[in-house]
């Protein structure tokens, strides 16, 4: 490619992204930050709440994944905000595993080796959360969520497994997907909030009558008052 080719290319590129942002940008963003409002108020609890002086960066950047999912969904860049939506699942499970863990933070943090699986994380939270496998499992049943786990439908696509997850861009101005693949995130950011909410609701479930408002009534429409009663409070 020629540098006058890739001039235009970039030209295209913005003029692209000019549109998307000017024209659609603000309504697919807004509706992004609307998917993550209850993942936000549950960052806000935790580190006002659970905050320990140890890997709270994590907590911080599960923010600006939000952040990034956002922008990313504004400006028309699909597969960006497919891997930060990925990325807050990861963040959240390292959190609730090295919060419990100073030594194996302290390796990783010294060394930048050690990090823990998504599969290994659950199954600290499974072995070692009392009540984590029913709360999780009260709350699986009621979901509203079209994925059980959205994270295996979102690596498929970091991992391109598969034709219809391939990236399939030819010029630059490609980059920038149709609006209504880009009005989709918002869908998939909520089905990633509800997850990360049902994680982190069977991990401090014991302390149901201190978290915030929101969470705890639309844990309660989706259970029930009873079954609520009877496995979270």
């Amino acid at each position: 490619m020629k540098q006058s080719d890739f001039d235009a290319e970039t030209r295209s590129l913005l003029i692209a992204l000019t549109q998307r942002l000017t024209t659609d940008g603000a309504e697919v963003g807004y509706k992004i930050c609307k998917a993550s409002d209850q993942l936000i108020e549950w960052l806000d609890y935790l580190l006002a709440s659970e905050a320990t002086g140890q890997c709270d960066d994590f907590l911080d950047g599960l923010r600006a994944s939000i952040v990034e999912v956002v922008g990313c969904g504004a400006a028309g860049l699909i597969r960006p905000a497919i891997f930060s939506m990925r990325a807050q699942v990861d963040i959240i499970l390292s959190w609730l595993y090295f919060k419990d863990h100073p030594v194996e933070w302290a390796k990783v943090e010294d060394t930048g080796e050690g990090f823990v699986l998504k599969r290994d994380a659950l199954e600290y939270l499974k072995q070692y959360v009392p009540r984590y496998d029913t709360r999780f499992a009260q709350l699986l049943a009621k979901r509203s969520r079209k994925e059980v786990d959205p994270y295996k439908m979102l690596s498929a696509h970091v991992h391109a497994q598969g034709v219809s997850v391939l990236p399939a861009h030819g010029k630059l101005e490609t980059l920038v997907g149709p609006l209504a693949k880009s009005l989709e995130l918002a869908v998939l950011q909520a089905d990633v909030a509800e997850y990360i909410s049902d994680v982190l609701l069977s991990c401090f479930g014991h302390k149901w009558a201190s978290l915030p408002q929101n969470i705890t009534e639309s844990a309660r429409s989706r259970v029930g008052s009873d079954k609520i009663t009877n496995v979270f409070t």
